[in-house]
């Protein structure tokens, strides 16, 4: 399946202060690719179910990063693939055109995959999925499992791989729950993490992801948006991360509801992947 249409990076409303004032890198980094998606709109492929089961700002969320991964990062616009509100075939697409970079690239090939919108657990063995916008929440299984996609991101070899997700896979949500049965959570299996990838998660356990409404991003986007707009190019993984997680469970707490942030790493990294940097 083909990936759609490029996504300008100026469909970004700036509406939130992270949205502006991006920092900027002197480098361009030629060996590192970036898949981007944010899925927002479910009610449109699924008839007869509310707009509340929507992701409030998900595509903005994807935006906004998109623009942060080009400025501070250094990735070459070419080198970035945004999708909006994909289907289970473009975001198929999507992961075999970020694999098959890596491989014309080669080891020194640096990967960014990041995905904001629904995501759920089977409730036979509790794999987590990320759920396509034409995927029924009653049927998380016919998405992309977690597994498979890390699977993907390290069928070629390559030297660092960041995974960024703002979705929670308990049966949680921003809004409301894209289950038909409202209020179920289940724990996710969490399993090993592959390779020399880094996993930050929104939310740990069975918690729900929540969405920052007076900035218009999930907390975990936001913060992390937050972190490198504030302390600048430079800051390394070990401190940007630690500073999420913290701040994700204050703003939560302020609001009655629990959510952690979740690290995972490639077992062979050891601590090493606090020293990469935003560059």
């Amino acid at each position: 399946a083909q990936a759609s249409e490029k996504i300008s990076f100026e469909t970004a409303s700036f509406k939130s202060d992270v949205d502006r004032d991006i920092p900027v890198t002197s480098k361009t980094n030629y060996n590192r690719y970036a898949l981007v998606i944010g899925n927002e709109d479910y009610a449109s492929r699924n008839g007869n179910i509310n707009k509340a089961i929507n992701v409030d700002y998900a595509q903005q969320d994807a935006l906004v990063y998109a623009q942060y991964l080009q400025s501070a990062f250094g990735v070459p616009s070419a080198n970035i693939r945004i999708l909006t509100n994909a289907t289970m075939g473009e975001m198929m697409g999507g992961i075999s055109w970020l694999e098959n970079n890596t491989r014309a690239y080669g080891s020194e090939s640096e990967l960014y995959f990041y995905y904001s919108g629904h995501g759920l657990p089977d409730e036979s063995n509790r794999t987590p999925f990320l759920i396509p916008v034409d995927i029924s929440g009653e049927k998380p299984e016919l998405g992309i499992s977690l597994p498979i996609l890390y699977e993907s991101l390290t069928k070629n070899p390559s030297k660092k791989i960041t995974v960024v997700l703002d979705a929670c896979f308990s049966g949680g949500a921003r809004n409301q729950e894209l289950l038909a049965k409202k209020g179920i959570r289940v724990q996710p299996k969490s399993g090993s993490i592959p390779g020399n990838m880094v996993v930050l998660s929104s939310s740990s356990g069975n918690q729900s992801s929540a969405v920052y409404q007076e900035k218009q991003h999930g907390f975990l986007t936001y913060f992390l948006l937050k972190g490198i707009q504030t302390k600048g190019v430079g800051i390394n993984y070990g401190s940007l991360f630690e500073l999420v997680q913290r701040e994700v469970d204050i703003e939560a707490s302020k609001k009655g509801m629990q959510q952690q942030p979740q690290i995972l790493t490639g077992i062979e990294l050891g601590e090493s992947w606090k020293n990469w940097t935003i560059e």
